[in-house]
This record gives C-alpha cells, sequence and structure tokens, in this order.
C-alpha cells in the first residue's frame, strides 16, 4: 500500500500532539512543548477565555477542560482537538514500529516521522494506517 500523505503532513499530524502534552506535568515535557503549546493556544485562546476561565493552569487541567467542553469549542479549537486525537493515536500505533524501526533517533524535529515514512515497507499495518490517517486529516 503506497502512502499519498506527504511527510511535511506526516510531521504536522505528530507535532499536533502538543495540545495533549498540555495533559502531563511540565517535567515529562520535551524542550518543543512550549512551541507546540503556543499552536494549541493560538487555535483554542479564545475558547479557554470563554470554556475554561474557572480552571486553574497547570497539571493538564485546561487540556482536560477542552476535551471535556468539546461541544462549547469554536470550530478552529474543535478541529485542532480532533486533529490532535488523530495524531496521539498514531503515536501510540507508531511505538512499538518507532522502537524497532528508529532505535537511536531522538524525538522531535519531525525525525521520527521521517524515519518511520522512509521504512514504509517495513511499518504495522496499524501504524502505516494511523499515519495515512493522521497525514491526510492535516493535509485538508
Amino acid at each position: 500500500m503506497r502512502s499519498t500523505s506527504t511527510p511535511r503532513a506526516l510531521s504536522a499530524s505528530i507535532a499536533a500532539i502538543g495540545i495533549l502534552l498540555l495533559a502531563y506535568p511540565a517535567s515529562a515535557q520535551g524542550p518543543g512543548s512550549f512551541l507546540l503549546a503556543q499552536a494549541g493556544l493560538r487555535a483554542c485562546g479564545g475558547d479557554i477565555s470563554r470554556v475554561c476561565s474557572n480552571v486553574a493552569p497547570g497539571g493538564g487541567r485546561i487540556a482536560q477542560c477542552l476535551l471535556s467542553q468539546e461541544d462549547k469549542l469554536s470550530p478552529v479549537c474543535r478541529d485542532f482537538v480532533a486533529k490532535t486525537r488523530t495524531a496521539q493515536g498514531a503515536m501510540f500505533a507508531c511505538t512499538a514500529d518507532a522502537e524497532r524501526l528508529c532505535l537511536g533517533i531522538a524525538p522531535g524535529g519531525g525525525r521520527l516521522v521521517a524515519c518511520l515514512s522512509g521504512k514504509r515497507e517495513a511499518l504495522s499495518r496499524d501504524c502505516a494506517r494511523a499515519l495515512d490517517d493522521a497525514g491526510s486529516m492535516f493535509a485538508r
């Protein structure tokens, strides 16, 4: 099965995991998390003020608020949250493939996506499908 997803779209899909990274303690986040959180704030800043104004930042409480109030979010924020969920699914579906095929590749900067994309024929069916799904969402 050949993918029509571009490496750029796949990189964007994996990068979108940033909004859900807000659900984890800061000590567990990598140095790129700040930039990813900024993308989430650009897409959802107004929604955070409107829907989650009573939620204290930290510990993933804002991300949890957005996820629990998805029906009240603006279309832009709702789309960002949906893409993030798809990207998170790709991350989990590809964990074993990344450990098997990309040993020693440091996460961040699209390096794992590039590694997995370059070894497309060796990917598990679930990982290939998840990357295709995530890539097609971000190519829109």
